[in-house]
């Protein structure tokens, strides 16, 4: 019995000892499959910045490690990897390059892209619809190339995109309506295309947006009615346009506004008195456009802080707002080329760093009130072109040191 029962444990030990050696046997298969997954996703990597640099011109040589030979793309010229886990591309930077060619579908590939920033290059054709399978890009910057065609609606599938700057190329089309889609944009910048159509209102409603730049296009119709509603947004330039309609309330109002410029369109109506009378506001222009008139607080806020007033080629009729005068942040008034009508108002000159201040081209009538000449800060002066009357003082000296010739 004895001897039986120490053959039956080592029976039953026996595949115990078997499962022990499948285990430790296959332990190195495990760990020679890791590096294996590893490599064919950092090769892929490496053949998908191979394929992009096959489809530039390169005349500084600025691409020249980008080699075949070479296996340590993450040194190439331009070219960011993670820190962490296997060597993936992250971002793409490779400005100023003088770099031309197209932007091939295989940029896709980089699947952890966040990163194209290849502004200033002379970068042509369209923008790959495939750029839409880059998941993790927050950074899209073409801006400055020669870029053709329309942006494609596959963008919207980049919902960690923060920004998309391809200002001055030769864009064309309409703005994806589904751009609003990508909930985390904080800049959009395509100024200086061929854009046509609307500007979509979901735009207006980008919970982040800080920077709205559309100027110099070909866009109509009018502002989003919603845009200025997220006190996150602190610049719009929307000039050079045809839009039409009203400044939309909501945006006159925002808290955040820090330089609104919507010169050259062809919007009209009242000029809303909160921006004269806005805490944030620092820049406003509204040259070139159908306002007809500017209604200012009788008391805005002495300690508003906007520096520059431009509503130049207008038809904004009626007097000078006395009120002006309590802008004491002031530096530039420029309201040339509108009806404007009676006095000039003594409180123009209390303002304290006024340097810029053009009545010229209105029906100003009486007398220029003397103080006006002593302002120490001014460095140009327009009145021509009204009804002003009476005798320029004798002793400018003052005012002449400092206005430019």
């Amino acid at each position: 019995m004895p001897v039986a029962a120490a053959a039956q444990k080592a029976l039953l030990a026996q595949p115990v000892l078997i499962l022990i050696i499948l285990i430790v046997s296959s332990c190195p298969c495990v760990s020679s499959l890791a590096p294996s997954r590893t490599h064919n996703t950092s090769e892929a990597d490496r053949q998908a910045l191979l394929c992009l640099r096959s489809q530039f011109s390169d005349p500084l040589g600025a691409l020249d490690s980008w080699r075949k030979e070479s296996l340590a793309f993450c040194d190439w010229h331009g070219v960011t990897c993670s820190n962490q886990g296997a060597a993936r591309v992250v971002a793409l930077r490779l400005k100023s390059l003088s770099l031309t060619g197209q932007i091939p579908p295989c940029i896709a590939d980089l699947s952890f892209l966040t990163t194209i920033y290849m502004p200033d290059n002379q970068i042509s054709g369209h923008i790959p619809p495939e750029i839409g399978r880059l998941t993790q890009l927050r950074n899209l910057n073409l801006g400055m190339n020669s870029i053709t065609g329309m942006i494609p609606d596959t963008i919207s599938s980049c919902t960690h995109l923060e920004v998309i700057d391809m200002w001055s190329n030769n864009i064309e089309g309409e703005i994806p309506s589904n751009l609003a889609n990508c909930s985390l944009l904080q800049e959009i910048a395509l100024s200086h295309n061929n854009l046509n159509g609307t500007i979509p209102p979901g735009i207006g409603s980008l919970p982040n947006l800080k920077y709205l730049l559309l100027a110099n296009n070909k866009l109509v119709g009018s502002i989003p009615r919603s845009l200025g509603s997220r006190t996150s947004l602190s610049m719009v330039v929307l000039a050079y346009n045809s839009l039409t309609g009203s400044i939309p309330p909501i945006l006159a109002n925002c808290s955040s506004l820090r330089y609104l410029d919507l010169s050259q369109n062809k919007l009209g109506g009242v000029i809303p008195s909160a921006l004269f009378n806005s805490s944030s506001l620092l820049s406003l222009d509204l040259s070139s456009n159908n306002f007809i008139r500017w209604s200012i607080p009788s008391a805005p806020l002495i300690s508003a802080p906007i520096l520059h007033v431009i509503l130049t080629n207008n038809t904004i009729f009626g007097g000078i707002p006395a009120a002006l005068g309590n802008l004491s942040s002031l530096s530039s008034l420029l309201v040339a080329q509108n009806n404007l009508q009676g006095n000039i108002p003594d409180s123009i000159t209390k303002i304290p760093y006024l340097q810029e201040l053009d009545l010229a081209y209105n029906n100003l009538t009486g007398t220029v009130p003397p103080s006006l000449y002593t302002i120490s800060t001014l460095t140009y002066l327009g009145l021509g072109v009204n009804n002003l009357f009476g005798r320029i003082p004798t002793t400018l000296d003052t005012l002449f040191q400092t206005l430019k010739h």
